[in-house]
């Protein structure tokens, strides 16, 4: 036996031990390649929507405070507001750099990202109902 080998391929033929070992690293590579893609493949979307769920929380919390619904999400953030009508320390843009908005209707009030494309009711609006009739 030669030195070096420790396998046999299905015809016989010696694998040399050095196979082996790039053929892992091949497969690290790959999967450091891919995990590298995953966090962001939908990291902003888990990023808007727990946004999205501390802006229910603060509108629910205005309203228990003021005994209304906000207007607005201005209206809950400084310089907007002042006191406990404060429900929210600032109000930044989504992960895509848009501003977040409060969908009122007579029906419903909810809290919406426009998404990636930054215009709202295209298909990719992420949006959270802080109150339904």
């Amino acid at each position: 036996m030669r030195r070096g080998v420790t396998r046999f391929a299905k015809d016989g033929r010696p694998v040399p031990k050095m196979r082996l070992p790039i053929t892992q690293a091949r497969l690290v590579a790959l999967g450091l390649a891919l995990s590298a893609c995953v966090p962001e493949c939908g990291q902003r979307q888990r990023l808007a929507r727990v946004d999205l769920a501390q802006l229910k929380d603060a509108s629910q919390t205005f309203r228990g405070a003021t005994g209304r619904w906000p207007s607005s999400l201005q209206e809950m953030a400084p310089p907007s507001c002042r006191g406990p009508n404060c429900t929210l320390r600032e109000l930044h843009n989504d992960p895509w750099g848009h501003p977040y908005r409060l969908a009122i209707t007579p029906e419903r009030i909810s809290v919406v990202s426009a998404g990636p494309s930054g215009q709202l009711g295209d298909g990719d609006d992420l949006d959270l109902v802080v109150w339904q009739r």
